[in-house]
């Protein structure tokens, strides 16, 4: 059975609907959860239904288990009052990992239900997913950790609700400058860290005598402060005509530093933290083969840096080593990042479970490795962008999608690896994708390709798949309902493309078409495969 959640995309109006009815305008801060578990407790499925569970970085800290990690858990109870349920564990994604056959207190912000389900009577699934999502919206994107400190007494949704809403998807929508998103996103993320720490301290203080706990009584009035100030700060941004101010001067900025810029050819940016004389002299004559004797050449520490200073469709050269990244930044719109030497590791930061989401233009990635251990997609692909990988080794963690290609995305890739996903790659209806000299290992599915991809692929192995080596989405039922993969490596243009599916053992489905994104192709153009 697959194990697919259910996925909400919803606008600014959708959301505000959603929250709206769920909250009421005079609600106070302190009233906030009580609202939510009164709403959850009237209208959703209280047993029985299955979900994903994507356990916490904490809680995986006290296991003492590898983050991240995945489970399918089926409710047994929820807790209305304290937004969390007691769930019976079916299974682990990671085999190594034992975890209890019955867990409590699981938040039911970590739970994502599942479309198909054991228990075919769970009629209100959908409604169930649903408000799951928007509490989990609500709780990692609007609330903030020191609405309960500084705005108990205040009408949380006439104060706050419009506000951070539209931040967050200006944000989301790239009209926000990148400075400016990283700001506000840091201010959340290091109040969420206060407030831990506050109740870390708070809990050292119960039972300790006075003159013992006096130090911790001081380190939890810094606390306290500090996450006054970040507050303050943060009003700013919530504030629709402060942003509007902030955006444009930070705009201006951005101009003028563009027009000091010479108007010659972009320069490199080329990431290089450390280095030894050999290593340096070594570069040199890589950088010369690469760049003309005219270019200029950017010497930035990291990586995220540089995606940040790099012009739009610039390159960054990345030198072997370890490379955190938040989100690709300018080069959202294009450009390449290519590794100079052998291993060059791009990662996720902790604070960070964003993608390398291409909104526009071309991006190109050669020579590196990409282990994103927090993403739930490692490369997104939108609608009429183009991406071409070269020489990439992409490993997933446990619930990691590759490449997810979305339609009229245009999606290539040569002497690239894929392993340890959930999808490796992931092709809408309306998509062209081409692969070879690919190979494919311990994923749980391989390929998932939906009618009306214009797919080909050559000279690619595909080995070790734990669900499907090839997963079919089509249209229209077809005679064939379900066959072996050996019926796939007959198919002639796979046969003679030189592609080997190892997979004996695994079954190629052909299932009723369940679309994921919005489907602007008009489905002229016919699976091969």
């Amino acid at each position: 059975m697959s194990h697919k959640p259910f996925a909400f995309v919803k606008d600014y109006m959708e959301r505000f609907q959603d929250l709206s009815n769920v909250l009421t305008n005079n609600v106070m801060a302190t009233e906030v959860q009580k609202e939510w578990s009164n709403c959850m407790e009237f209208a959703m499925e209280p047993i029985g239904w299955q979900a994903i569970w994507k356990l916490s970085r904490h809680l995986c800290t006290d296991l003492k288990i590898n983050f991240p990690c995945t489970a399918i858990v089926v409710v047994e109870q929820v807790n209305f009052k304290e937004l969390s349920c007691l769930v019976s564990i079916h299974d682990v994604e990671d085999d190594d990992i034992h975890l209890p056959e019955k867990m409590a207190d699981v938040p039911l912000t970590e739970l994502y239900p599942t479309m198909e389900q054991d228990n075919s009577s769970a009629l209100s699934l959908y409604d169930t997913a649903q408000l799951i999502d928007n509490l989990r919206f609500f709780y990692n994107h609007l609330w903030m950790p020191w609405d309960l400190e500084f705005d108990e007494d205040v009408a949380w949704v006439e104060s706050h609700l419009e506000g951070r809403l539209q931040l967050h998807f200006a944000m989301a929508e790239r009209r926000v400058p990148h400075e400016v998103s990283h700001t506000v996103r840091r201010l959340a993320m290091e109040g969420r860290q206060i407030q831990q720490a506050i109740e870390h301290y708070q809990e050292k203080l119960e039972g300790v005598t006075a003159g013992v706990g006096a130090s911790t009584l001081l380190q939890l009035t810094e606390l306290h402060n500090r996450l006054a100030q970040l507050r303050n700060e943060y009003l700013i941004y919530e504030r629709p005509q402060l942003l509007k101010a902030l955006i444009e001067r930070t705009e201006s900025q951005e101009k003028c530093r563009k027009e000091q810029q010479p108007s010659s050819e972009a320069a490199v940016m080329l990431v290089l933290a450390t280095t030894s004389p050999q290593q340096l002299a070594k570069l040199t004559d890589l950088i010369a083969k690469g760049a003309s004797d005219t270019q200029p050449i950017r010497v930035v520490p990291t990586l995220q840096e540089a995606l940040v200073k790099a012009v739009v469709g610039g390159s960054v050269w990345l030198t072997s080593g370890e490379h955190p990244i938040r989100d690709l930044a300018t080069l959202e719109t294009g450009g390449s990042i290519i590794g100079l030497e052998p291993g060059v590791t791009v990662t996720d930061e902790a604070e960070s479970c964003s993608t390398l989401n291409l909104l526009q233009g071309s991006l190109s990635l050669t020579g590196l490795t990409l282990q994103m251990t927090t993403a739930w997609n490692v490369i997104k692909l939108r609608p009429n962008v183009e991406c071409c990988l070269r020489e990439i080794s992409l490993v997933g963690a446990t619930l990691t999608d590759g490449v997810d290609v979305y339609p009229g995305a245009q999606f290539s890739a040569s002497d690239c690896h894929f392993t340890n996903c959930r999808t490796a790659v992931t092709c809408d209806a309306g998509s062209t994708v081409a692969l070879t000299s690919c190979t494919f290992c311990d994923n749980k599915i391989a390929l998932e390709i939906t009618e009306g991809c214009n797919f080909s692929m050559e000279n690619c192995t595909i080995t070790g798949s734990k669900l499907y080596g090839v997963h079919v989405l089509t249209v229209e039922a077809t005679h064939v309902n379900t066959t072996s993969v050996s019926y796939i490596n007959s198919i002639s243009e796979m046969k003679e493309s030189g592609t080997i599916c190892k997979d004996n053992t695994v079954n190629v489905r052909f299932l009723p078409l369940v679309r994921k994104h919005q489907d602007i192709h008009n489905g002229d153009n016919t699976l091969i495969c």
